[in-house]
């Protein structure tokens, strides 16, 4: 329906001026390594984003705002952001694809080794478990997942063991794959069609 509603984090605050965001990390998360995904985790990952890596190769993600001081507070699990001007898109650009938390040993590789999908850790209900580039991904139920959002009726594993993705590059091959009932889902379609 459009609202945002918390996941990692259990609740958060704005700031009446838009200038300071407080979240509540839910306890308990990890990621697929066995990484706690805690207050000092996504203090992490939102600086990269923000500031990128230069020494890796990671421009800073032109989504999030140009500059922000981020902040841990370990014992009561929360982080704040201060913004120097505010940013009104900033909470939905933390619901975007390119703002998943990825675990440190993510973080610490070279681009071109974040850019190779099994290198991936995250924290979401499947890991990829196979990849043969351009034909084939396969992702795999996480074992052990029970954070999913309060508005999902299952918070536990996924009742799905496996989701193959197969990359169909021709748009009328993509439609007829679909029409044909030999997909479940296509991501783009021409207006045309």
């Amino acid at each position: 329906g459009g609202k945002l509603e918390p996941w990692i984090a259990t609740k958060w605050t704005e700031s009446a001026d838009g200038l300071t965001y407080k979240f509540w990390i839910r306890s308990g998360v990890t990621y697929s390594d066995g990484q706690p995904l805690d207050a000092a985790s996504v203090k992490e990952n939102l600086l990269w984003q923000i500031i990128g890596d230069k020494k890796a190769g990671l421009p800073p993600n032109s989504a999030y705002p140009t500059s922000a001081t981020v902040t841990d507070d370990p014992a009561s699990g929360t982080v704040t952001v201060v913004l120097p001007k505010p940013y009104a898109p900033f909470l939905n650009v933390l619901t975007s694809w390119s703002a998943g938390l990825v675990a440190t040993k993510t973080i610490d590789l070279s681009l071109t080794q974040q850019e190779q999908f099994q290198n991936l850790i995250g924290s979401g209900p499947f890991v990829v478990s196979k990849v043969v580039p351009d034909k084939e991904y396969v992702l795999s139920a996480r074992k052990g997942y029970t954070w999913g959002p309060p508005s999902w009726a299952n918070h536990g594993q996924a009742y799905l063991n496996t989701v193959t993705i197969i990359p169909v590059l021709e748009d009328s091959t993509r439609l007829g794959a679909l029409q044909a009932n030999q997909a479940d889902l296509l991501r783009y379609v021409q207006p045309d069609e």
